[in-house]
């Protein structure tokens, strides 16, 4: 065995204490680096923390400041329309101004509790990042909606052409989800004209639940629609993961939401929203 030169063994020695040398500044840069990330993302943290108690006393401080005047509103719309010889047309529009109140009244109790959904919490999905919860009957609510609607039906004298799939699950908050709901059927019935038909279709892809709130006949004349009702409902959906379309006439939707058990992505449900919309 022949004998390694001092100098290639020296060589070999001051290498590797180089090569040791520089990775252990480089693990030092890392542990540096990694302090300065865990502290800009704790300040990160604490910022959102300080706008989002911002964002909620603002919407308490908006809220007590309406309640007062939308009550008074209200009232005086009640003592107006029971005078003896008021004429049926102000009836009417006073009707539509306490639903309209009613709606905002509504909106300004569920605003801030939409966005606490908006929040990251462990209330959420870990994966989907919608809102987590029991798988919800979408049949069985829709279809409790539609019995409570019924005396409006016949008020208006529509009849209803229904087609829900019974096995269409989904995952959120039942009670935004039935508001959302209500919101949107109240919306076609408020536009349907007398005697037209109410079209409710409900199916799901093994993906995506989808929903279709359209009407046939004429359209009424006098319906003033509700935004606050139609952008609720957005906002609600779009929480829960879904998209809403408002289609070509007022009080036409089309909706979509993931079904429970699916373990979808945003860019899926853009796909899936695009493609039933072109079939329909």
């Amino acid at each position: 065995m022949s004998d390694i030169p001092i100098w290639v063994a020296a060589s070999a020695v001051i290498l590797v204490a180089a090569v040791a040398e520089h990775f252990r500044r480089r693990a030092a840069s890392l542990r540096r680096n990694n302090a300065n990330l865990s502290r800009e993302l704790a300040a990160a943290r604490a910022e959102v923390a300080e706008g989002e108690k911002a964002r909620s006393d603002l919407l308490s401080r908006i809220g007590v400041t309406l309640r007062k005047p939308l009550a008074s509103i209200r009232n005086a719309s009640d003592e107006v329309s029971r005078t003896f010889d008021c004429p049926q047309w102000v009836r009417e529009q006073l009707s539509l101004l306490a639903v309209e109140v009613d709606n905002i009244s509504r909106f300004i109790d569920l605003i801030g509790e939409i966005a606490s959904l908006e929040r990251p919490s462990d209330s959420k999905d870990s994966t989907s990042g919608k809102p987590a919860g029991p798988a919800l009957d979408l049949e069985g609510m829709l279809t409790s909606i539609i019995q409570e609607a019924s005396p409006r039906l016949s008020e208006k004298g529509i009849s209803l052409a229904a087609a829900i799939d019974p096995d269409v699950h989904v995952k959120g908050d039942e009670r935004y989800l039935r508001q959302a709901l209500e919101s949107l059927l109240m919306e076609t019935l408020r536009h349907a004209g007398r005697g037209s038909v109410l079209s409710i279709d409900l199916s799901g892809d093994g993906r995506s639940a989808h929903l279709a709130l359209d009407y046939r006949g004429a359209q009424d004349p006098d319906a003033a629609g509700s935004v606050l009702g139609t952008e609720l409902a957005r906002q609600v959906i779009g929480v829960h993961g879904g998209w809403l379309q408002e289609g070509s006439k007022r009080g036409q939707f089309q909706a979509g939401l993931p079904l429970a058990g699916v373990d979808d992505h945003a860019e899926d449900l853009e796909e899936d929203e695009q493609e039933y919309l072109q079939e329909i």
